[in-house]
């Protein structure tokens, strides 16, 4: 009997052991997801509050150098050098950025203008497609003849 008493409290402790074990490794599991989901809801939350427009008029867009004109029409501050340039596709490498009215050329506020001068592609004469993208992904688009 003495024997029998022994050995389950040894399954017992064992089994207690390896419980605790496993709890220690899923708490550590869905603190991690936890993290993810949090930082994944703030990313998308910051992608659905940006907005930009371009508000160049598409019959008087200036090419030599192309000359751009963005607002940030969202309610988040935005950062002017993280900005794409895609002319027909073709990203730009050589880009000047001024947000206008302001001393900070990176900081790109909400209702700012941001003034975008592309240096390095050229505009042949007809139709263009010109596409800027924020430094979280959302964009617009504006086509025009050159």
């Amino acid at each position: 009997m003495a024997s029998s008493a022994a050995s389950e409290a040894i399954l017992f402790i064992g089994a207690t052991l390896a419980a605790a074990a496993l709890a220690g490794v899923f708490a550590a599991v869905i603190g991690d997801l936890s993290d993810d989901v949090r930082s994944s809801g703030d990313r998308l939350g910051d992608e659905m509050r940006t907005d930009i427009t371009i508000i160049n008029d598409p019959n008087n867009v200036a090419t030599s150098p192309l000359v751009v004109y963005v607002k940030n029409t969202g309610s988040v501050t935005l950062t002017a050098p993280d900005t794409t340039v895609l002319l027909d596709g073709r990203a730009s490498e050589d880009v000047t950025y001024d947000v206008l009215g302001s001393t900070d050329d990176e900081t790109w506020s909400i209702g700012a203008v941001l003034e975008i001068t592309v240096n390095d592609l050229t505009v042949d004469p007809g139709d263009h497609t010109l596409r800027v993208i924020s430094n979280n992904g959302i964009d617009d688009t504006l086509e025009f003849i050159g």
